[in-house]
């Protein structure tokens, strides 16, 4: 299951706060906010695979597979990398 945290604990901020909290997962850092975001995109991942035609009668164990492929691609760098792009590409289009 997902660890209990205290709402506090999820509380964003402005953007260079959310920016910087955002950066600690994908390098790796564990806590409430990471498994926040691991949640979320299993969650995602679960909805992708049933529009695909997976089979997701137990919702649980879909959103389950999904938080470990997230939690696999966060942990091998592909997100960290992944932001890298988007902002080398979000600077080349402001010139």
């Amino acid at each position: 299951g997902v660890p209990v945290s205290a709402p506090g604990d999820l509380r964003g901020g402005d953007a260079s706060v959310n920016a910087a909290a955002a950066r600690a997962v994908f390098a790796g850092e564990e806590g409430p906010v990471r498994e926040a975001v691991l949640l979320n995109a299993g969650a995602a991942l679960a909805a992708y695979d049933e529009a695909l035609g997976a089979d997701a009668t137990d919702l649980h164990a879909a959103v389950a597979r999904g938080r470990e492929r997230a939690a696999a691609a966060v942990d091998a760098g592909h997100a960290e990398a992944l932001l890298a792009r988007w902002a080398t590409a979000a600077a080349r289009l402001r010139g």
